[in-house]
């Protein structure tokens, strides 16, 4: 169940990635449960299911306190959630365990965005890019944040990445603004 998540996710079917991770995350084998529940939560952030990531993060926090991906993951449930204090909380900390974990630089850098520090918020959204290249959310952040300071020539090529690393035919509403 947790390697046909996976390849759901990676498809774009995050629906049907979410009810293959809700099958895992019932293992016994923390080597499954983990990296299922991270799938979960990520899954129900993409279809919108924001009290279930919510629920399911705080259990991985619990589960995971020194994991700094975890942590970034639960920084992201906390964001779509509106606990800004709570998410900046986690990506701090994921960073603090983990100075190059990708997911903490780019939370920390919405957090930043949002608080209209954009010259810091840049600094950790390139980070995150050049940490994990391929991750289309991590160009979203960026392109947000170069448009933010004006740059709307780096913002276009950002988001451009970001449509571009998406999973091919997904119809997805960021894609759409991006474009």
């Amino acid at each position: 169940q947790l390697q046909l998540g996976d390849l759901l996710f990676a498809d774009g079917r995050f629906s049907e990635a979410l009810t293959a991770y809700e099958h895992a995350v019932g293992s016994p084998e923390p080597r499954v449960r983990v990296p299922a529940r991270i799938g979960l939560v990520q899954s129900a952030l993409r279809v919108g299911s924001f009290q279930k990531a919510r629920s399911e993060a705080e259990v991985l926090r619990g589960e995971r306190p020194s994991d700094s991906f975890a942590l970034a993951v639960y920084g992201d449930a906390m964001w779509s959630a509106g606990l800004f204090d709570e998410a900046d909380r986690g990506y701090t900390q994921a960073l603090s365990l983990q100075p190059e974990e990708a997911r903490g630089h780019n939370g920390v850098a919405r957090v930043l965005s949002a608080r209209g520090r954009f010259a810091e918020a840049l600094e950790h959204s390139l980070r995150a890019v050049r940490l994990e290249p391929r991750d289309a959310d991590f160009h979203h952040t960026l392109g947000n944040v170069y448009e933010r300071l004006g740059r709307y020539d780096h913002a276009a090529t950002a988001l451009g990445s970001f449509i571009n690393l998406l999973p091919k035919g997904l119809a997805d509403s960021r894609a759409l603004w991006a474009t």
